[in-house]
């Protein structure tokens, strides 16, 4: 009869334990989920623009902040565009794109190359800084008071999304993503 009346207590007690466990589970879980909203109210960047259904006014910079976020591109996970009114080859503007692996190569003179160098070229920071002191000193210290709308684009690089036709975004499989900034001469 005493070991009867003590596994009744032993069950009574993993029973009150089982309880509060899940009890604290549940709260835990509801404070994560108020304090990922409130997170979310106080973060500045949950009200940007999304890319997707941006219809805001975009930026007008000058050459300084095309200048620096060109010295940045390499470190971080950005392509900088910048297009030029010049024109070449027919078209009414030049593009100059800068990113790891997919960069316009320009010479001393700030042109582009038009045989596309080979990749070893392109890998090497130096040159990357080379190419870049080339494009910075012959295409845009010359007129320092040339402006640009500077627009921005989160683009994914891989991953699978989904988008809704309200902007929204489901994530089928997690990527990466990249921002896409473009200067555009005014």
């Amino acid at each position: 009869m005493d070991n009867a009346a003590e596994g009744l207590k032993i069950g009574f007690a993993l029973i009150v334990f089982a309880v509060a466990l899940t009890a604290l589970f549940m709260l835990v879980s509801g404070s994560r989920a108020t304090a990922d909203i409130v997170f979310n109210y106080s973060d500045r960047t949950s009200f940007y623009n999304n890319p997707y259904r941006a219809t805001g006014v975009n930026r007008v910079v000058n050459v300084s902040d095309v200048i620096s976020t060109l010295y940045r591109y390499y470190n971080e996970s950005v392509e900088v565009d910048v297009i030029l009114n010049e024109p070449r080859s027919g078209f009414p503007t030049t593009t100059y794109i800068f990113d790891i692996g997919r960069e316009t190569v320009v010479d001393s003179s700030g042109d582009p190359v038009s045989p596309k160098p080979s990749e070893e070229y392109l890998n090497t920071i130096t040159l990357k800084e080379k190419n870049l002191g080339d494009f910075i000193n012959n295409k845009l210290i010359n007129y320092p008071d040339k402006t640009f709308t500077e627009t921005f684009v989160e683009v994914p690089t891989d991953g699978i999304y989904l988008y809704e036709d309200d902007g929204t975004e489901l994530t089928i499989v997690s990527g990466s993503k990249k921002v896409l900034i473009t200067y555009t001469e005014i």
